[in-house]
């Protein structure tokens, strides 16, 4: 009886591992991630954000002229020109990671906060994004259905307690799985920034991996069960 529940965890984590487990690709599916051309090219934005150096280690950032100000980023991708790209595949893992800061009075009343939003399967033929519903602009409220766009929730990442000009790393979605593998994927960045304060953000980075979609997995949980049960009884 050990022997086969051991035998069954182990199938259960070759399985996991062969999809959640596997390496991302490095490519950044953004353009201009770490704003080294020195402006906003391939970001929308909110009209008081914009770019400067940011510092020796970090070259060129994106600041907010004004607190209480139009303070939003937003670049849609797409995700086709991804190396691992399958058109036969309908789910896909996403990883976001960028590097902030502050200046100002200790201790911040700032924060940043990241969301992921996504059109589904029906627009993957369509090459233009500034076709997509909702495409143009600050980001939307939330998701719309109707429409075909959806949005994760907002994670927002406070600066209490970090130093004035220390940049940290920050990982807000870690290895996100969406439900359809769309070709049309938006990050979209809001700063809070408190009266006398200047947030910083760089180094935005968004990989991925197209994987099988979470229905075939079970489909692959449920075969391996029959013939688990089948052993048994065989061997019975």
């Amino acid at each position: 009886m050990r022997r086969w529940s051991l035998l069954w965890s182990i199938l259960l984590a070759v399985l996991c591992s062969s999809v959640w487990a596997v390496p991302l690709n490095s490519f950044n599916e953004l353009r201009n991630g770490d704003f080294e051309t020195g402006d906003l090219t391939y970001w929308q934005h909110g009209e008081d954000i914009a770019v400067a150096r940011d510092g020796a280690a970090h070259g060129y950032g994106a600041y907010c002229k004004r607190s209480g100000g139009d303070l939003w980023l937003r670049q849609i991708v797409d995700d086709s020109r991804s190396p691992d790209w399958d058109w036969n595949l309908h789910s896909k893992i996403l990883d976001l990671v960028a590097d902030i800061t502050w200046q100002g009075w200790e201790p911040s009343n700032s924060a940043v906060s990241f969301r992921l939003d996504w059109w589904d399967e029906r627009y993957n033929s369509v090459s233009n994004w500034e076709q997509l519903p909702h495409a143009i602009g600050a980001p939307p409220a939330g998701s719309d259905p109707a429409a075909g766009y959806y949005t994760t929730d907002w994670v927002t990442i406070r600066l209490a307690g970090t130093r004035p000009g220390e940049w940290i790393t920050v990982n807000p979605f870690d290895r996100t799985q969406l439900p359809v593998q769309p070709r049309w994927v938006s990050v979209e960045i809001t700063y809070t920034q408190a009266p006398g304060e200047t947030v910083w953000v760089d180094n935005v980075i968004l990989t991925g991996k197209c994987v099988p979609e979470p229905s075939s997995m079970i489909g692959l949980v449920g075969l391996c069960s029959t013939l688990v049960a089948g052993f048994r009884i065989r061997r019975k």
